[in-house]
C-alpha cells in the first residue's frame, strides 16, 4: 500500500493490524509504546515506501525530527498534534521545527532598515537587530485547525502563514463553517 498509518491508540485507523475501511487500502502500524513512535515512523518509510504517511499525535522532538527526515525523502505527511492554533504549535519548542525550524537571526543594518520600512514604522530606526525566521520549508503543505465540530480554519500556504506569524502579523487562512442546515460557508481572511 502507498498509504501507511502510524497509530498510537487506534484513533485513526481502528484497532489492530487491519485498518478501518475508510483508509483502505492502507497499512497500519501500531505503536507498541508511546516512546517508540519516532522509530515506528522511520520503520514505516524504510520497510513500506509509502507515498503518504499518516501520524497520530506528534508531540515529541524525536517525532518531529523523524517527520522532518521522512519529508526530505519525498513522503507526504498527514499528522495530528495538540495545539488550539497554528501560532500555539509554532510557539511550542518541541513542535516548531516541523513548521520551518524558526531561529533567531541577526540582521545587517540594511536588513534592519528594510524591515523597518516594510513595517511602516516611524522614522526612528527600530532597535531590534534580530528577528525570528524560518530556516527551512515547513514539512506540511497545508495546516487545518479544528476549532469546533462544525468549524475549521485552513492555512493553504503554510510557509507564508508562518513567516507572517513570526513577524507578529496575522496569517492568511480560509474559515469554513457548517450551519444548522449543514451548508458549508467559506470565507478567506487576509
Amino acid at each position: 500500500p502507498r498509504l501507511v498509518v502510524v497509530d498510537t491508540s487506534g484513533e485513526i485507523a481502528g484497532a489492530g493490524d487491519m485498518p478501518h475501511p475508510c483508509v483502505l487500502p492502507a497499512r497500519t502500524m501500531t505503536v507498541p509504546r508511546r516512546p517508540e513512535q519516532a522509530r515506528v515512523m522511520l520503520e514505516a518509510v524504510q520497510n513500506h515506501s509509502p507515498r503518504v504517511l499518516v501520524i497520530d499525535e506528534m508531540g515529541t522532538r524525536q517525532e518531529v525530527d523523524a517527520a522532518c527526515d521522512i519529508r526530505t525523502k519525498g513522503v507526504s505527511l498527514v499528522a495530528t498534534t495538540h495545539g488550539d492554533t497554528l501560532k500555539e504549535v509554532l510557539d511550542n519548542p518541541r513542535l516548531a521545527n516541523m513548521l520551518g525550524k524558526p531561529r533567531e537571526v541577526v540582521l545587517s543594518a540594511k536588513e534592519t532598515e528594510e524591515a523597518r520600512l516594510r513595517a511602516n514604522q516611524s522614522v526612528e530606526l527600530d532597535d531590534r537587530k534580530t528577528r525570528l525566521q524560518r530556516t527551512q520549508e515547513p514539512i506540511f503543505d497545508m495546516v487545518v485547525e479544528l476549532r469546533s465540530f462544525k468549524e475549521v480554519v485552513v492555512y493553504r500556504e503554510v510557509g507564508r502563514a508562518i513567516d507572517r506569524l513570526l513577524r507578529g502579523q496575522d496569517a492568511p487562512y480560509v474559515h469554513y463553517e457548517c450551519d444548522e442546515d449543514d451548508t458549508i460557508h467559506a470565507e478567506e481572511v487576509l
